[in-house]
């Protein structure tokens, strides 16, 4: 990965089951909030920026690209973009921390569980940043 702090996560296989996460992982701990997202075929969302959440998304159904931009100051990987290719088959959920900005895409129907520390809350200063303006954004 050439965005620190990125982590895949290993999906178990037992039987018709899927582990995402069990007990003994220290991030089942952290979580809060459990969504299921749909993607439409051809659909790019917007940029999500997660100010004090970290956001790990499991496919469940079809292929997904996550293209993931850090805009973070102190990071050593400051201003690096990567896409992240991702389906059920492929066997890994996404760990994505706060302050990394994400937009997720996809060429056919998808679905997938998106789980976070927190729910999104402007409050927070959680945003979404279309992506347009995303480019001239600065946190």
């Amino acid at each position: 990965m050439k965005i620190s702090d990125i982590r895949k996560i290993k999906i178990e296989h037992e039987g018709k089951s899927l582990d995402l996460l069990s007990e003994d992982d220290h991030f089942l701990r952290r979580f809060g909030s459990l969504e299921m997202l749909k993607i439409t075929g051809g659909e790019e969302s917007e940029f999500v920026l997660r100010k004090e959440a970290d956001d790990l998304i499991f496919p469940i159904s079809g292929q997904v690209s996550i293209t993931v931009k850090d805009r973070r100051d102190a990071s050593p990987s400051q201003g690096a973009q990567e896409k992240i290719e991702l389906g059920p088959e492929s066997g890994f959920g996404l760990l994505i921390p706060f302050n990394l900005a994400y937009s997720i895409s996809s060429d056919g129907a998808a679905s997938l569980i998106r789980l976070s520390t927190h729910k999104f809350s402007s409050k927070r200063g959680d945003q979404t940043i279309s992506i347009k303006d995303f480019e001239s954004y600065h946190a």
